[in-house]
């Protein structure tokens, strides 16, 4: 098919002028979807079709600039998400700040923020209230983000933050600041050791730094290199989230040293059934003297359709410590 037939394919022809160097074509008015060079280049190539078109290899005409901002951003994440914490990002607007928006979306929302610190830390405790049906013994969050002083002084700024929730996520210390700073002072160090930062310590268990200007003393980057790679190719399959609330039970057993708390979490998980979405065992005991051992686990129960009630949860729980019963292992 020559120039002029695909053309005439593509348009319904109408005039082409050929001067051997371009070609003048008019569309007609019905093809609406014909507005640019581009679009008829995409034409001709679905008529034509793609496999017919040689493949070719372009020129580089320049080498792009590495961007010193974004590599280091995305080389502090992979450090960061490399020791076990999970980003997040929060609204930029929030209920408080020194620029008020003229038109917010919603009442707490009037504000560019002046902090990472307030969201994070509302982030934490709404990780804290699930942790137990997202089956966490640790939360460690971070963010980065923009910060407004004014609406001349924008900042980029990173904000880290952890806590522990191995023992009861609804029954924590009312100060454990000390403990927090350590888990924070680690990926501190980690920063520091790696990129020489010059990130000062935590302060009551969060820290909240200027990044782009820490950023700006740092060394520029030559490439990329693989700060863009990804460190594994799983696949990870996601489920929906439950929109209605889970309700918390806990179990501990005596059995046979013979036994492990493998075999009674089998037994809970048969007859449990679809409803329990989460366990973890929180504590192990054993009886000086005794040929026995305790196992204790902390069960969470989750509908996708319902709120769930302490009736339906109790037969449950009756027929898990029946069966165990029957193994003649003792419930405590």
């Amino acid at each position: 098919m020559n120039e002029a037939g695909v053309f005439k394919n593509i348009v319904g022809y109408r005039r082409i002028s050929d001067n051997s160097e371009r070609y003048v074509v008019t569309v007609p008015h019905e093809r609406l979807d014909l507005r640019i060079k581009e679009d008829l280049i995409e034409e001709i190539g679905r008529i034509y079709g793609y496999k017919n078109i040689e493949s070719a290899v372009v020129e580089k005409i320049f080498e792009p600039k590495v961007n010193k901002e974004f590599y280091y951003i995305n080389k502090i994440k992979n450090i960061l998400t490399k020791a076990g914490f999970d980003e997040v990002q929060n609204y930029s607007f929030g209920d408080k700040g020194n620029v008020e928006v003229q038109k917010p979306l919603a009442s707490n929302l009037g504000f560019l923020r002046t902090n990472l610190s307030d969201g994070l830390q509302k982030s934490l405790e709404l990780n804290i209230k699930n942790a137990s049906v997202l089956g966490l013994d640790e939360i460690k969050i971070f963010e980065i983000g923009k910060v407004f002083e004014s609406l001349d002084d924008e900042k980029l700024s990173l904000a880290i933050r952890a806590v522990s929730v191995k023992k009861s996520p609804h029954r924590r210390p009312a100060d454990e600041a000390g403990k927090e700073n350590e888990m924070v002072q680690e990926i501190v160090d980690i920063l520091n050791k790696e990129l020489n930062l010059g990130v000062l310590p935590p302060s009551e268990g969060i820290l909240e730094v200027n990044l782009g200007e820490l950023i700006e003393k740092l060394p520029e980057p030559e490439s990329y290199g693989d700060v863009l790679k990804l460190d594994t190719e799983e696949i990870v399959i996601f489920k929906k989230i439950s929109q209605y609330p889970f309700m918390l039970r806990d179990i501990a057993v005596f059995v046979p040293n013979e036994n492990s708390a493998e075999d009674i979490l089998a037994v809970i998980k048969d007859n449990a059934g679809d409803l329990l979405v989460q366990t973890k065992l929180f504590d192990t005991y054993s009886p000086e003297g005794e040929d026995k051992t305790s196992y204790a686990f902390n069960l969470v129960f989750q509908s996708q359709e319902k709120t769930l009630t302490d009736d339906e949860i109790n037969k449950i729980m009756e027929k898990i410590t029946l069966e165990i019963e029957a193994k003649n292992w003792e419930v405590r």
